[in-house]
């Protein structure tokens, strides 16, 4: 066994989360001590005394809490109650929904609506206008304002989701959502919680008898919720996966009738049957007959836990589908139409937002035709950036999923829109407006300035709504303000007046500094590696808290969004794949964050001492600053490994720069220990429901890391002293690893080597002066699955070999699409002949100069070469062991010791 320790000793030492007394304190607290030091100007009213006039009709008090929060806002600012200035609400009949106007004279205020929602608005907007001017000013004139993005839709920053040993936020009576949380949400701009539920659970059924039996209280609380929610303008949707399919779902195994299309050993929901269209329209009558006020579902229709039969990303094969002459556009614009129907009909202002997650995975042709004729009853919701195409270093850069740091919009959101607009059919983008994968493990990332281009686009094109979050990227803060300010329209006429309107709710009259500092953060941010796997993968979110190996301990990466983090995670490739070489990442890393720093400076230059709204900002920047500079520090430190190991020169100096990255990490780790102990809410991550880096844990990675200055550095240096190999183990010479050396020149000559899983299949490879040769014996044709290694601890895409011929699997999770795949392709030749198979690859296909030591993980029908030891399951790989790998030594190589 190769490797060491494999457990996180802290994935079940978390700390107590003490920051959520914040979040459900009071919105005003004290009134800021910048304010009220200077004279009104001759365009400006100084208010001290005033009273509330609320003539705006209300008649089920949804405005009393804004009403309560302006005037305790007026209160803390220093005004009194008095009859010098009158702040009047009343209704205007001429309005949108939720618009509002503001006109201000010598003594009053009046605020004019169509609906409660445009005053709930404007009265927020004054208290910012308010903290603009530093002080109870406001500008003589007219303010008008209307929103554009109307659903603004976001979910609860600790809320507990579905997950193994959590049965998600209405498991108990917990109040995630207090009165002055829901109050923070209200000020942000937000007007929509997401809550995930399965209809199953809740919902009786007669059509499937098993679902629903237990529900009872699940529905109570979410009934509380949706009444609380009401007070502050704020709608409740439920989301989830829907119908459901037989995945984690046993009761509906009991209905072979309703299974469409197999996947593994599950089948998924046939809503192309007659029993399949009663059950949706039983369960959505009855779950809005059980919850009136509930404004709609957000169901995902496509992807991730599978539903109906188009909802998967393979051909349709469904049997009740395909005798319909259907195809998969048409079996998602039915589903769709069902639900929608049946919500019509029980509840004809509900939403039925349709969000088509996983549709980057189908034909083209299937999305065009879906835009083309789904429900105009349905929203049409859509990941921003998914399918988008990024320049990084003058290459493009395919985004899945959905990211922050890349503006987009994607390819799949640019139809929907188009097609939207051309229909004029609801279209809703969904975001991540506080973070991303990218990095979860602060509250936000401060990037208003990415936010400006997305809005933009959905300004001029006719999108009406955003879900602002999966998990994560939810924290009520000046992203999600910067999100609602956004919303309206008149737009902002240009990025920079945009950033100093957000920067002055925040830092008043020092806004241009702090839009200068969002501009900097932006310049960096935007160099994010734009790869699924990084972001997945990658160290950004908790590098002051990874371990750094000297010697190799070949470990597998951690998933960012879980909290284990393997007590080694060495292998940094696998961050990478075909989407960045290593150098290419190491320098977007490195202008990520040398512009991340400056704008630190910047920020940190400005006074936030005892204002909480400046300070924590400061805090994030700052924090984010170490996690770029420390994660830039890992990638720079292993490529450094790799030129250890592999280079035979030098090796004194690059041994001393790895040196020194140990000892600023050791700084990193400090320096983040520090700002932990000001902010509580770093190192949360929502969806691992826990802290990916805390005190304790930083704690023992500096211990680890001076422990390896003392033992690892003094080995190797001794080894450099006495001419050996550096690090033994990249040329497969540690305990128990397998090295085949390429002796042979001609594959006939090249020596038989049978399978550690099964003795009646063999391989041996040769080298000749341009190529390798790679035969596999076998008893009968079966697949092959060859995983290379061409670069140590760098994956390459796997390559596999059946009967259908050459192909690649997971290529675009590795980085791989269109013509960069089949360049790939290209760079295999394959012969198969009865029981023996050929693989031939170019050496000048991978390696510029002479071929390093490389990797290769061979199985036949899944019995390998080399027996794994341990396994880990992660998106992407799949099941994997990094110890299923031989070392293959190129000749002139074997004689290294």
């Amino acid at each position: 066994m190769r490797y060491r320790i494999d457990t996180d000793p802290f994935e079940s030492q978390q700390p107590k989360v003490e920051f959520m007394e914040h979040l459900s304190g009071p919105v005003h607290t004290h009134k800021p001590s910048v304010w009220n030091m200077r004279k009104a100007t001759e365009k400006e009213v100084f208010i001290t005394s005033m009273k509330i006039c609320a003539d705006f009709p209300d008649s089920e008090a949804v405005l009393k809490a804004a009403y309560e929060d302006f005037e305790k806002f007026l209160e803390i600012s220093g005004c009194c109650e008095g009859d010098d200035f009158v702040f009047r609400t009343v209704h205007s009949r001429v309005m949108a929904e939720e618009s509002y106007r503001i006109t201000v004279s010598e003594n009053e205020c009046l605020i004019e609506s169509a609906d409660t929602e445009g005053i709930r608005r404007a009265l927020f907007y004054i208290e910012d206008e308010m903290h603009r001017r530093e002080g109870t000013f406001l500008p003589f004139g007219v303010i008008f304002r209307y929103a554009v993005i109307k659903r603004r839709i976001s979910r609860g920053f600790l809320n507990p989701h579905y997950c193994p040993g959590c049965d998600g936020e209405l498991e108990d009576d917990t109040e995630y959502y207090t009165d002055d949380y829901l109050n923070r949400l209200a000020h942000d701009g937000v007007n929509g919680l997401w809550v995930q539920e399965r209809l199953r659970v809740i919902v009786p059924s007669d059509v499937i008898p098993e679902y629903g039996r237990n529900g009872k209280q699940r529905v109570a609380r979410l009934a509380r919720l949706i009444q609380r929610c009401k007070r502050y303008g704020i709608k409740v949707y439920l989301e989830g996966i829907e119908p459901a399919s037989t995945l984690q779902n046993p009761e509906l195994k009991n209905h072979p009738d309703l299974f469409g299309q197999s996947f593994g050993d599950e089948y998924t929901f046939c809503a192309s049957t007659e029993k399949g269209k009663k059950y949706i329209e039983e369960s959505i009558t009855r779950l809005f007959e059980m919850l009136p006020d509930l404004a709609g579902i957000i169901n995902i229709s496509v992807g991730e836990a599978i539903s109906n039969c188009a909802s998967l990303d393979t051909p349709l094969t469904c049997p009740h589908c395909l005798a319909l002459g259907l195809d998969k556009a048409q079996v998602l614009a039915n589903c769709e139409r069902e639900i929608s129907l049946a919500m019509r009909r029980v509840k004809p202002q509900a939403e039925h937002i349709s969000w088509a997650y996983g549709m980057r995975m189908w034909k083209e042709e299937d999305m065009k035709k879906y835009f083309d004729i789904r429900s105009s009853k349905a929203v049409s919701m859509i990941n921003f950036e998914d399918l988008g195409e990024a320049q990084q270093l003058g290459k493009i850069r395919t985004a899945m999923d959905y990211w922050l740091s890349y503006t987009g919009p994607g390819k799949i959101f640019r139809k929907a829109a188009e097609t939207g607009k051309k229909r004029n059919t609801p279209v809703y983008a969904k975001l991540q407006v506080c973070s991303s994968h990218e990095v979860s493990t602060v509250p936000y990332v401060p990037v208003p300035g990415i936010l400006y281009d997305k809005y933009k686009y959905m300004h001029e094109n006719n999108v009406s709504g955003a879900m602002y979050c999966w998990y994560f990227g939810n924290f009520p803060s000046m992203m999600n303000k910067a999100a609602g300010e956004l919303a309206f329209a008149p737009f902002f006429t240009s990025k920079d007046k945009f950033l100093r309107h957000l920067g002055g709710i925040y830092w008043g009259k020092d806004c241009e500094k702090a839009a200068e500092a969002y501009n900097l953060f932006e310049k960096g941010y935007s160099n994010y590696p734009v790869s699924m796997t990084f972001e997945w993968h990658g160290p950004m979110g908790d590098a002051p808290v990874w371990p750094l190996h000297l010697e190799p301990v070949d470990l597998p990466i951690s998933r960012s969004y879980k909290l284990m983090n393997m007590v080694g995670s060495d292998r940094i490739g696998e961050a990478m794949l075909m989407g960045h070489t290593h150098e290419e990442i190491l320098e977007l890393c490195r202008r990520m964050s040398d512009n991340w720093a400056k704008g630190e400076a910047v920020l940190s230059e400005l006074d936030g001492r005892g204002d909480y709204r400046r300070e924590e900002q400061q805090y994030v920047a700052s924090a984010l600053a170490v996690l770029f500079n420390s994660g830039t520090n890992i990638i720079r430190f292993y490529d450094l490994r790799n030129k250890l190991a592999f280079s035979g020169k030098n090796e004194g100096e690059i041994l001393e720069k790895m040196r020194q990255i140990v000892i600023a990490e050791i700084e990193n780790s400090t320096r983040l220990i520090s700002l932990c102990e000001k902010d509580k809410r770093l190192g949360y991550h929502c969806e691992a429901m826990g802290f990916k880096f805390f005190p304790e844990k930083l704690h023992w990675r500096i211990g680890l890391l001076k422990e390896m200055l003392e033992n690892e550095f003094k080995v190797v240096e001794e080894r450099i002293n006495e001419k050996r190999l550096p690090l033994p183990f990249c040329y497969g010479l540690a305990e128990e690893s397998h090295r085949y050396v390429t002796e042979a020149e001609k594959i006939e000559d090249a020596t038989w080597e049978t399978f550690a899983e099964d003795s009646q299949t063999a391989i041996r490879i040769a080298e000749t002066e341009k190529s390798f040769v790679v035969q596999i014996r076998k008893e009968a044709y079966t697949d092959i699955l060859i995983k290379p290694e061409m670069k140590m601890f760098h994956p390459y895409v796997n390559v596999k070999i059946s009967k259908e011929g050459l192909s690649f699997e997971e290529s675009h999770g590795y980085g791989l699409f269109d013509e960069n795949e089949a360049v790939e392709l290209s760079k295999w030749k394959v012969e198969c002949e009865e029981n023996i198979c050929t693989v031939t690859f170019d050496k000048k296909s991978f390696w510029e100069d002479k071929p390093e030591v490389f990797r290769l993980d061979v199985s036949v029908d899944g019995k390998h070469w080399e027996k794994g030891d341990r396994f880990y399951y992660r998106l992407i790989f799949g099941n994997f062991s990094p110890d299923s790998y031989v070392f293959i030594i190129p000749r002139g190589k074997e004689a290294l010791k």
